[in-house]
């Protein structure tokens, strides 16, 4: 609890608790990011997974060979989320300093994720969001509405969104995913077939067939010949 002593307010303590103020800024050139909606990035091939804390700055984005992981703190939705999320942003608000809206950028950049739904359901399902209260429609509208009219800094998050970003333009990636059924139906038929003949080779192999011995007579005549 020391980390949290010279708190003036309670909501500068949800503050200390949520957000790391060493989170690094990305301050490099920003690039064009789309929405991306959690069931979009699912059908890329993207995974998500809980962070290892519950601060909103604990986003990350690990690439892998034809997909990712994004890393998200989960979060708890309840009846008390909403008035919570809102009174962080407005506490952001009151700082006047862009750097530390964290809990705004968080917001946004889930809003982002939630369009629909089947995006809420897809994040309950990894453990991301934890629903104790109302629908997966109700979730997807709490989003919506918190994150209407707010303005992130573009710097929060920067890396994981040009990462994010890059992934899905990823012509090779996307291919294999897009085909990745039948790739591996071809696969799997010929590596059966494959399978068969090296099984039949080392059988013959073992088994050598073995010459016939016995009376062979020539057509025609009555001449025999013995081997």
């Amino acid at each position: 609890m020391g980390e949290y002593y010279g708190a003036c307010h309670l909501l500068e303590l949800f503050h200390m608790h949520f957000v790391d103020n060493n989170a690094p800024l990305d301050s490099s050139r920003t690039s064009l990011y789309r929405y991306h909606p959690a069931m979009d990035l699912r059908r890329l091939g993207i995974h998500f997974k809980p962070s290892k804390t519950s601060q909103f700055t604990d986003v990350h984005f690990n690439p892998t060979l034809l997909a990712g992981r994004l890393q998200i703190p989960a979060l708890t939705i309840d009846d008390s989320t909403k008035s919570l999320l809102l009174n962080l942003v407005a506490y952001e608000a009151c700082l006047g300093d862009n750097d530390k809206l964290w809990v705004t950028s968080y917001i946004c950049f889930m809003d982002s994720l939630i369009d629909q739904p089947e995006d809420v359901r897809e994040l309950r399902s990894q453990g991301v969001l934890i629903v104790t209260l109302g629908s997966e429609e109700e979730v997807a509208r709490l989003f919506n509405e918190v994150a209407n009219y707010l303005v992130p800094n573009p710097l929060a998050f920067n890396k994981v969104k040009k990462d994010i970003e890059s992934n899905c333009r990823n012509t090779f990636k996307r291919w294999i995913l897009h085909y990745k059924g039948p790739i591996y139906t071809v696969i799997f038929k010929y590596s059966f077939i494959f399978g068969l003949i090296v099984s039949a080779l080392k059988y013959v192999k073992v088994f050598p067939a073995e010459p016939l011995y016995g009376v062979c007579r020539l057509p025609g005549n009555n001449s025999t010949l013995y081997p």
